[in-house]
């Protein structure tokens, strides 16, 4: 999240769109917290879909947001991160919820706690 700014900095750089900048980067810090705005939509999608339905809801999500990275404008990044809030507020109350569901409460938290371990492993991995 801390590296948003900067990435649209270089876009706005590439595009000429310098003078927003200032605006899209106010937005995007006001935007990015407010992932509870996606409960309700949660919510239904668990009763409406299941766990695993809402798992693939969480993946189309993911898929939409990087594909919307990918395209050179700075007012989409807008777009894109309102739908970055959604999917990381649906990931982040999903996967408990799987976790709990297919692996029992008593064992969600070595779970989680291994998910988490992985993930952070693997960031570290990438450093260059």
């Amino acid at each position: 999240i801390g590296s948003v700014n900067d990435v649209n900095a270089q876009l706005a750089k590439k595009t000429g769109s310098a003078d927003d900048l200032h605006f899209v980067n106010t937005v995007v810090s006001f935007v990015i917290p407010m992932g509870f705005v996606a409960v309700p939509a949660i919510t239904c999608s668990i009763r409406r879909f299941g766990n695993i339905g809402t798992v693939q809801i969480t993946n189309l999500l993911g898929v939409f947001v990087n594909a919307l990275q990918l395209i050179p404008s700075l007012y989409l990044q807008l777009l894109t991160v309102c739908m970055f809030a959604a999917f990381r507020a649906y990931l982040f109350s999903n996967v408990p919820q799987f976790n709990a569901h297919y692996f029992g409460v008593l064992n969600m938290g070595r779970i989680q706690g291994i998910c988490f371990l992985a993930g952070g492993l693997f960031n570290l991995v990438q450093v260059p």
